[in-house]
């Protein structure tokens, strides 16, 4: 089970967690390069942009299909690219990236933000909600989820040591849940709590959200597990199946469209290794307003109450 901190504090960005790597190691490495498409020109300063990276930036501009074939391009050389986008990197580029970064299995970070899409409060444009459903099932891409800044910092170190095609979906801030030393593995799901009698997992906002339902469970006599599924692909399948072994019962909380989200790919295993009662928390196929906050989480019902809820009804459900 890995340490996470006593107390929790306020959000932080996650930005600068998943630059610094690239922006350290770019200082000894000339072949790291940016690649923006509008929007992602934001993530790095003018400074740098001017002295660090000062011809190895490339701005498409609002062309984000052109960002995805100068990505692969630049990687085709022996780039290592990093690719900050919003939501629209596997919207208006998805073709590109399939044809021209993943088939080739180049060396690219995508970072897709506009995740964790009940904070932003952008709306329907702007909010990233149907991202995993298009990006998971595609060949030789790993998908990548962090729940705070610091295992978005571990997942950026990792991505820039492998070599090949990586999409890191984030949100713009989060409180700190892990310590410092908290090490990110490929395809685990790592325990943030334990407990015996059900499993919540959590996907970025989620896992917080996942431990103060299972504090509240707790003085109800039940003893929640918590699992962090920030390796959607591949998944924490050993974890999975072992908790659905242990607890009998799975309770999946994401911030995506239910229809081809986290939740399927954990109902996936659950389903073939394991069954035991299972419940998705998700969108159910819908858009959403625009606006942010506790009444936004409230009306789509993305709650931590509403968490407590679907785990005593999983619970009840148990032979």
């Amino acid at each position: 089970m890995v340490t996470i901190k006593k107390e929790i504090g306020q959000p932080d960005p996650l930005a600068p967690a998943i630059w610094t790597p690239w922006i350290e190691a770019a200082k000894t490495d000339n072949s790291i390069v940016v690649v923006s498409a509008d929007s992602a020109g934001r993530n790095i300063t003018q400074e740098l942009r001017e002295t660090l990276f000062k011809d190895r930036f490339i701005a498409s501009g609002i062309q984000e299909a052109n960002a995805a074939l100068i990505s692969g391009g630049l990687a085709d050389q022996g780039l290592k690219v990093i690719w900050p986008d919003m939501g629209w990197l596997f919207e208006r580029a998805y073709n590109a990236v399939t044809q021209t970064i993943t088939t080739e299995h180049y060396h690219v970070m995508m970072v897709g933000s506009g995740g964790g899409a009940l904070a932003g409060g952008a709306g329907p444009s702007h909010n990233n909600l149907r991202d995993l459903a298009v990006m998971l099932p595609v060949p030789n891409l790993i998908v990548l989820a962090p729940a705070d800044a610091v295992e978005a910092g571990k997942m950026s170190e990792f991505a820039l040591k492998y070599n090949g095609p990586i999409y890191l979906r984030t949100m713009a801030m989060s409180p700190t849940i892990f310590e410092n030393d908290y090490q990110f593995n490929l395809g685990d799901a790592p325990t943030v709590r334990d407990g015996a009698d059900v499993t919540i997992i959590g996907m970025q906002e989620w896992v917080l959200k996942g431990i103060l339902a299972a504090n509240s469970l707790a003085a109800q006599g039940i003893q929640a597990r918590v699992l962090d599924c920030s390796s959607v692909k591949p998944i924490g399948k050993e974890a999975i199946i072992k908790a659905a072994r242990e607890t009998g019962a799975i309770v999946t909380a994401e911030s995506t469209n239910i229809h081809g989200g986290m939740g399927s790919a954990v109902a996936g295993v659950v389903g073939e290794n394991y069954p035991v009662p299972l419940k998705r928390i998700a969108l159910h196929d819908q858009y959403l307003h625009s606006g942010g906050g506790k009444l936004v989480e409230a009306y789509y019902h993305q709650t931590v109450d509403d968490l407590v809820a679907a785990v005593k009804e999983t619970v009840q459900r148990k032979k």
